[in-house]
């Protein structure tokens, strides 16, 4: 049974209310997690004279948004399929688009980790690469939007996790 849960989204049917409140619920966790990742890595940027501390940081900033979309991707699983049309559809494409992101994110970690620091044109030319890998990554999630269906637009609307969404961004 665990095994088939892992393939897609979670077959058990949930109300529209319900499932907007746990995929907002996740994404602002997700949102949050990044949010932190990037300031501690501009913080180290900013401040830091050595090319392996702002590598360490760049690691720990890849790595946070991979463990965190990773993170949110299972708790979306976890959140059902809506009870609205097109619902297994909705659901899939959302799984689907935090499942692209850890892809594109694993491949940045993979870079980032070669970095070289042996010169800082050398590794502001490497960061710039992992930087257009990471927002690459995350373009598939930034076209997911409850307005494609009436029902979880409304429940969108309603739901606290998601007001809080909404405020972050």
């Amino acid at each position: 049974m665990l095994a088939v849960a892992g393939c897609g989204s979670s077959s058990s049917k949930v109300s529209a209310a319900s499932y907007v409140g746990s995929v907002c619920s996740a994404t602002a966790g997700w949102y949050r997690t990044v949010q932190a990742a990037g300031a501690k890595l501009q913080s180290t940027v900013r401040t830091s004279k050595s090319l392996s501390d702002v590598k360490s940081a760049y690691v720990g900033f890849v790595d946070a948004l991979l463990h965190a979309t990773q993170r949110a991707q299972q708790q979306i699983k976890g959140a059902g399929t809506p009870s609205v049309n097109g619902g297994k559809q909705i659901s899939n494409e959302v799984v689907n688009a935090f499942h692209r992101a850890q892809h594109g994110l694993k491949s940045a970690a993979a870079s980032v980790r070669k970095a070289p620091t042996t010169s800082s044109a050398a590794f502001e030319a490497a960061a710039g690469g992992i930087q257009s890998t990471v927002q690459r990554s995350l373009q598939s999630m930034s076209a997911l939007a409850p307005q494609k269906n009436p029902q979880l637009h409304a429940a969108a609307l309603k739901d606290p996790s998601c007001q809080r969404l909404r405020a972050l961004g």
